[in-house]
């Protein structure tokens, strides 16, 4: 199967890239605070979870198209949407590095 135009291959490559991003994102974000109505707490937490495996199952079907750019590109996706919303880069509380360790 031939690959689509230049223009169009990165846009998908970008939006792939974006998704698996926004995936990492969603692991890491705490929508809710203290003080909150446990029901309401419960079902927001519960739809921003639904969320986050449809997006994880787009980017799977993206990366089972064969294209080994998609590959490496939701791979690296993940990896800077980690590194940024991890709390590793932005030191957050809670969040202990390598070197900060007994």
């Amino acid at each position: 199967m031939a690959r689509p135009p230049g223009g169009i291959h990165a846009l998908a490559l970008a939006v792939v890239f974006l998704l698996a991003f926004l995936v990492e994102w969603l692991s890491h974000y705490r929508l809710t605070r203290d003080g909150w109505p446990r029901a309401a707490s419960g079902l927001l937490r519960t739809a921003m979870h639904a969320v986050r495996v449809q997006l994880a199952y787009l980017l799977m079907l993206a990366v089972m198209s064969s294209d080994p750019g998609v590959l490496i590109v939701a791979i690296a996706g993940h990896a800077v949407g980690f590194l940024l919303c991890s709390g590793a880069v932005f030191g957050r509380p809670g969040v202990t590095s390598a070197t900060s360790r007994p």
